[in-house]
This record gives structure tokens, C-alpha cells and sequence, in this order.
């Protein structure tokens, strides 16, 4: 028998936690992600290219060290996965970013098709607003 919705993303989260690269392979490519909120970056994207340009590189770009999940729950009926987690990383400029989120991953065959992402987006815009991209990320 294969691994359960809650076991395929916890496994995920896992892997991203311990250094994996490749978090985002649980999105379908066609997944639809919706940040929740008003903003900047309160948007919905329709593959999960279009959300990694959007919204993955461009805070990558300006961390100097990677996002660090460290998750507080995970909770799983029928097809509906939810993780509670922090994620720390330190900006260019050498301030913290720390923020609180809860993701929805709707998920189908092993992949994510739907995610609706809560987290502090002024955090996320501020960041974006206050901190240039590297260079390495500028291309």
C-alpha cells in the first residue's frame, strides 16, 4: 500500500528541514496556489512554476540563509493535508525573518494539485520591499 496524503507531506517537510532542494515536487505542475490575504503578494498561481517565480525566488534571492520549517502540526482527512509551521531564515541585510503560516494541500495521486497558504504577509512584503535580491539570485 502507498503512503498516506499525510505521510507524503510530512515526508516533504521533513526532507526540506534536513536541507532537501526539492520541497516544491510535492505540487502538481498544474497546482493551483492561493496566498491568502490582503497585499502585495496576497496572489493565486496556476502551476507550480509560476509560484516558484513568483513568490519562491524572489525571497530566496534576498535571504542570505535558507527558509527553516520547523513544524508544530500536521493534520490530514481524506484528501486535505494542513501543516502549521514557522520559517526562519536571515535577510541580506542581516535581520531575522520569522513568520507563522498554515498551509492546505488539496492532494491527488501523491501530489498536491490545490495549496491555500496563511501566513503574515507584511512580514513577507517588507522583506521583499526592503532587501535587494543578491546577485547570484539576479539572473
Amino acid at each position: 500500500m502507498g503512503s498516506t496524503n499525510r505521510e507524503i507531506v510530512a515526508g516533504a517537510f521533513a526532507d526540506w528541514a534536513a536541507g532537501g532542494k526539492d520541497f516544491f515536487q510535492l505540487l502538481d505542475e498544474k497546482a493551483v496556489w492561493k496566498t491568502q490575504g490582503s497585499g502585495l503578494s496576497g496572489i493565486t498561481t496556476h502551476s507550480r512554476q509560476e509560484y516558484i517565480e513568483r513568490m519562491v525566488k524572489p525571497m530566496a534571492a534576498r535571504f542570505s540563509s535558507p527558509l527553516q520549517p520547523s513544524v508544530h502540526g500536521i493534520w490530514a482527512q481524506g484528501d486535505m493535508v494542513i501543516v502549521r509551521w514557522d520559517g526562519d531564515a536571515v535577510a541580506n541585510d542581516g535581520q531575522p525573518y520569522h513568520n507563522e503560516y498554515a498551509w492546505f494541500f488539496r492532494m491527488q495521486d501523491g501530489k498536491a494539485i490545490e495549496v491555500m497558504a496563511f501566513f503574515d504577509l507584511p512580514k513577507y512584503d517588507e522583506v521583499i520591499m526592503r532587501v535587494p535580491p543578491s546577485e547570484e539570485h539576479n539572473g
